[in-house]
């Protein structure tokens, strides 16, 4: 069901950047047009990321790992999630700032682009799945009585 949640999410995330994107290139006299729907598709991508990428990742990742790998699969996930938070937070305004918004939005939208195609071909499917089991049958808990 997450990947799924995914695979509907991200596109409209795409097409709200895509559109973000549109509307900072059009130029200022169409304004009421171009605010209306700039505010859709803010609108827009905010319920898209709340439904997909905010909370996807760390309910797709507690299905992914074995019960003895989670809690540290789901620490690196976390950790990957706060960085690419803090990349994106950092780099927006910089970005805004030498190429405008117009390239800014069409970036990010090529990024969720790459999420896309990076969750068709890598994702699996993990519903209807025990979270007992691991959504990837060659990943295999580390042995507890194995000497180090």
């Amino acid at each position: 069901m997450q990947r799924r949640i995914l695979l509907f999410t991200i596109p409209v995330l795409i097409a709200s950047l895509t559109a973000l994107s549109l509307c900072s290139a059009l130029d200022a006299s169409a304004s009421n047009a171009r605010s209306i729907t700039s505010l859709v598709a803010l609108t827009l991508y905010g319920v898209a990321f709340v439904a997909g990428l905010a909370a996807v990742p760390n309910i797709l990742c507690a299905e992914l790992f074995p019960p003895a790998l989670r809690s540290a699969g789901l620490s690196v996930s976390l950790l990957t999630q706060w960085l690419a938070n803090i990349a994106v937070s950092q780099t927006f305004p910089v970005m805004h700032a030498g190429i405008g918004l117009t390239a800014t939005f069409a970036i990010f939208a090529g990024a969720c682009a790459l999420c896309f195609f990076f969750v068709l071909a890598f994702v699996p499917e993990t519903s209807r799945r025990p979270l007992e089991t691991p959504a990837q049958p060659h990943v295999q808990p580390v042995a507890a009585s194995r000497p180090l």
